[in-house]
């Protein structure tokens, strides 16, 4: 059964996604918008850590497009904590730009890859074992 649009909806224009209804980000692949992973240590912001990702790179490879948290945390089973970062535009620039400041900070990167969590150097955690929140 469909659920009826909200008050909130009708004004926006759009449906907001409930809980239940929520995808990992990079689960499905859209040709206009790209997900990565980057690692946080516990007790770490990730929000601070995404800053300092993104800002590495002067001046930036990415000429075009932008990239922002992709809300969402999962932890595998080996209780480490990977964030999702969407990115758009000039896929090859953010994604070099990613990549380099992930590796200046000492973040891991991952992708979603078959339902599993697969980081660059080859583990891989099936998603329906980790711990998954969107923030």
């Amino acid at each position: 059964m469909k659920r009826p649009t909200t008050h909130m909806e009708n004004v926006l224009g759009s449906k907001i996604a409930q809980p239940d209804e929520l995808e990992i980000p990079g689960s499905e692949e859209f040709d206009s918008d790209r997900v990565l992973y980057f690692s946080v240590k516990k007790g770490q912001s990730a929000r601070a850590l995404f800053q300092r990702i993104l800002n590495f790179s002067d001046p930036p490879n990415a000429q075009s497009g932008g990239a922002h948290e992709g809300g969402c945390l999962i932890e595998t089973t080996t209780s480490e904590i990977f964030c999702a970062v969407r990115f758009r535009g000039d896929l090859v620039g953010w994604r070099k730009d990613i990549e380099q400041g992930a590796a200046a900070v000492g973040s891991e990167l991952a992708r979603i890859e078959n339902g599993n969590l697969v980081t660059f150097d080859g583990r891989s955690f099936s998603l329906t074992e980790c711990t998954i929140e969107f923030t």
